[in-house]
């Protein structure tokens, strides 16, 4: 695995294997070397000789459904510690991470290596984006997100870098063993929701194989989930990252009503902390607020919280 095995070891390299496969990014090419265009700008300080090259961890291309005619090239970066979590000030790790990716994003947009990453694909126009994978193998709700507050360097040239910390895995973690263990019996794909980038049309699908780099930092994964025995027997499942509450509630059963509009499908939707005990008056008072009884009486209301207490529901 090259650079990835030099850098996070077989416990991270598996993690990271791991999570891309689940959404979808298996085919995600390792230990990528590529030539710095920008060789005195890129040195790492002035008494080091002109860089020649930029070792990144990963690289994936996907035509991406969220904008029109766009392929996305994801430059990866990862750093993980089996010992030591994130530190209270992370700033100065983060600019030297941030860097690091940013200066290899500058000269991937430069190189050929961008070119050959995009053939074979319909989409004309290149959209290069960052991701840095920063976590360690303790606590897995700690966020590294929350705590920084440094600016990048103003010389520094990127579009979009992204950060995926232990807390944003752990969610997606959570998700993706939820629908194994509940929906064994189910073909999985990610369903995306019209933007206004991506213009619907008769021949545009908002479901697919791969989650975007965008749908990553989502709040609310959204998945269409076909039955392998009855294939017109279709679950959308929605799971939130936010408590319940009646705002969120009423914002989710809003958000399933315009996405199943062309959908005839049966609505599951999860919480962290759903408590049918506690909850349930509140699910009846927001399902009477939509006064379409076809449509909510579609609508299941669970927590993925593993309690046991939940059997109850």
């Amino acid at each position: 695995m090259g650079e990835l095995s030099k850098k996070i070891g077989e416990h991270g390299e598996k993690i990271v294997l791991n999570f891309l496969a689940a959404i979808g990014w298996s085919n995600t090419s390792f230990g990528i070397d590529i030539p710095c265009e920008l060789n005195d700008k890129h040195k790492k300080n002035t008494s080091e000789k002109p860089r020649t090259k930029h070792g990144v961890d990963g690289l994936f291309t996907y035509e991406t459904p969220l904008f029109e005619d766009i392929l996305d090239h994801i430059i990866i970066s990862v750093k993980f510690s089996d010992k030591i979590s994130y530190k209270k000030n992370p700033n100065t790790d983060f600019k030297s991470y941030f860097k690091d990716l940013a200066t290899a994003l500058e000269c991937y947009e430069k190189s050929e290596i961008q070119n050959e990453y995009s053939e074979g694909y319909s989409a004309t126009r290149n959209s290069t984006k960052g991701l840095l994978v920063w976590i360690h193998n303790l606590d897995e709700n700690e966020s590294v997100v929350d705590k920084i507050s440094a600016m990048p360097d103003k010389d520094s040239v990127y579009n979009t870098i992204f950060v995926l910390d232990n807390k944003r895995i752990t969610f997606l973690h959570i998700c993706n063993n939820l629908l194994k263990i509940k929906y064994q019996d189910y073909n999985k794909k990610f369903y995306h929701i019209d933007t206004g980038n991506n213009p619907s049309s008769l021949s545009k699908s908002y479901e697919g194989e791969i989650l975007p780099i965008e749908s990553i930092f989502s709040d609310i994964q959204i998945f269409k989930l076909e039955d392998k025995k009855i294939g017109e027997k279709v679950t959308l499942v929605l799971i939130l990252n936010d408590n319940f509450n009646d705002n969120n509630l009423r914002r989710v059963i809003g958000l399933a009503h315009n996405l199943t509009r062309n959908l005839t499908a049966s609505i599951d939707i999860y919480f962290p902390d759903y408590d049918t005990l506690h909850h349930k008056n509140i699910v009846a008072k927001t399902k009477s607020q939509f006064q379409n009884n076809n449509f909510t009486d579609k609508i299941n209301i669970f927590s993925y919280n593993n309690r046991f207490q939940n059997i109850g529901e």
